[in-house]
């Protein structure tokens, strides 16, 4: 009888588990396509009216790596009595490696954890990677002198 409620215990979990992050795994995903889907114009005047997928690929070029994933803005400190933890923003986040080792970073505020999509979108962070130089962008309108250097 005990093994039969524990057999029955670790199944629940499992399903819970698989079900909160199939969940979790649907909303990454609306959220990587509402960002990919931005136009670039709304995240900085000065740039074209295209979605930002587009424009960031027309940058890296075809052969460059595109990965993207969901995260907390580097908003979670880890420490005591910070709340941040109760309902965090949440970065659409993707990362350009190109063939010559250059890369990018470009993180977009799309929400927050218990909303979902909600509010503006906003450029939280955007990073050049070089082997010898890092550059912070203040606006995503730098970024294409950076690449043709």
């Amino acid at each position: 009888k005990y093994i039969l409620c524990s057999i029955v215990v670790v199944i629940c979990g499992l399903s819970a588990f698989t079900f909160a992050k199939a969940q979790s795994s649907a909303r990454d995903m609306r959220m990587i396509s509402y960002a990919k889907n931005l136009r670039v114009s709304r995240l900085d005047s000065a740039l074209p009216n295209q979605r930002f997928e587009t424009w960031l690929r027309s940058l890296v070029g075809a052969k460059a790596v595109i990965n993207w994933e969901i995260n907390d803005c580097g908003a979670q400190s880890g420490i005591a009595g910070d709340d941040s933890h109760i309902n965090p923003p949440l970065c659409a986040e993707t990362q350009a490696k190109l063939p010559d080792e250059r890369q990018v970073i470009i993180s977009i505020a799309v929400g927050t954890h218990k909303a979902g999509i909600k509010g503006s979108p906003d450029v939280v962070g955007a990073v050049y990677y070089n082997r010898d130089k890092t550059v912070e962008l203040n606006k995503l309108r730098e970024l294409p002198a950076l690449l043709r250097k």
